[in-house]
C-alpha cells in the first residue's frame, strides 16, 4: 500500500512585489492517491484538486477537479481492467458571496497569451475542456478556450476475448456548458461571456486486435467510434487495418533437421 505524493505552494508575491507578476498565470493541483494490492487484484483510488490562482489553493474550488478509480488483476481475462473517472470543472474560484457565477476564471484561458493553453488547435491537459475553434456554434478562427464548464463521467474496461484477442472500449458522458472570456475575434481585442445552457453529449471507443496468421506475424486492428448528443453533430468512424512486422526479404528458419 502507498499514499500518493503531495506538493504544497504559497503565494510568490509579497508586499514589495510589482503588480505585473500577477499577470502571468499558472497550472496546478493538490493530487492524492491510494494504492492498495491484494493478491492479483491491483487498485488505486485518486483525487486531484484543480488551481489556476491562489484562491483555489485555499480550496474555494474543492468540488472543481478529478475523482478516479482504477481495478487491474493480473494474467488474461475477459476483464483485465476496469476504470470510472468524474471530471467537475464548474466553480472557476467563482465567489458566489458576491454574487458571481460559476466559470468566474474561465480556466485554460490567459491573461497575456491570446491561445491559452492550446498548441497547434489542442487543449494541453484536459481533452474536455475545447479551445474555442473546436467548440460548436463557435467560429473556427477564433483562438483560445472556449468551452471549458464542464461535469463529465468516464468508463472504461479492457481484456481478452480469446487468450489471444484484446479489446478495449471506453464511454464519455459529458455536460457542456460553453465558457466566458472567449475572444470575440481571431485578435482578441475583446473577450466575450460565451456561457450557454446545458449541452449533453456521449462519446464511445472500441479497440479489438488480434493476430490473423501467426506463421506470417499478420495481425488485424478494428477501431469504431461514435459522438451523440446536442453539443457535437452526430458522428461515426470505423478503421480496420492489417499489421505486418517483420523484415522483407528475410529468410526464415528451416523446419527441416
Amino acid at each position: 500500500m502507498a499514499l500518493g505524493s503531495n506538493v504544497f505552494s504559497r503565494s510568490g508575491r509579497d508586499a514589495d512585489s510589482p503588480a505585473e507578476s500577477t499577470k502571468a498565470n499558472h497550472l496546478a493541483m493538490y493530487d492524492f492517491g491510494l494504492d492498495v494490492a491484494l493478491g492479483e487484484l491491483h487498485a488505486r483510488v485518486y483525487r486531484q484538486f484543480y488551481h489556476e490562482d491562489v484562491a483555489s489553493l485555499n480550496f474555494r474550488n474543492v468540488w472543481d477537479g478529478l475523482w478516479g478509480v482504477s481495478l487491474r488483476r493480473e494474467g488474461p481475462a475477459f476483464v483485465d481492467a476496469l476504470l470510472w473517472e468524474h471530471l467537475r470543472m464548474t466553480r472557476h474560484n467563482a465567489r458566489f458571496s458576491a454574487g458571481e457565477e460559476r466559470g468566474a476564471d474561465t480556466y485554460y484561458n490567459h491573461v497575456n497569451y491570446r491561445g491559452g493553453w492550446t498548441y497547434q488547435g489542442r487543449t494541453l491537459g484536459i481533452p474536455l475542456l475545447l479551445p474555442a475553434a473546436q467548440t460548436p456554434g463557435l467560429s473556427e478562427n477564433l483562438p483560445g478556450i472556449g468551452n471549458n464548464i464542464v461535469v463529465a463521467h468516464h468508463i472504461g474496461f479492457e481484456g481478452h476475448l480469446t487468450p489471444v484477442v484484446t479489446y478495449q472500449v471506453v464511454g464519455t458522458y459529458g455536460r457542456n456548458y460553453g465558457a466566458q472570456g472567449v475572444c470575440k475575434t481571431p485578435a482578441c481585442e475583446l473577450r466575450v461571456d460565451r456561457r450557454t445552457s446545458r449541452r449533453d453529449q456521449w462519446s464511445f471507443h472500441v479497440d479489438i486486435r488480434g493476430p490473423v496468421i501467426n506463421r506470417y506475424n499478420l495481425s488485424f486492428h478494428a477501431v469504431a467510434a461514435f459522438d451523440t448528443g446536442e453539443f457535437y453533430e452526430e458522428r461515426f468512424g470505423l478503421r480496420l487495418g492489417l499489421i505486418w512486422q517483420g523484415s522483407y526479404g528475410s529468410k526464415r528458419p528451416s523446419s527441416q533437421n
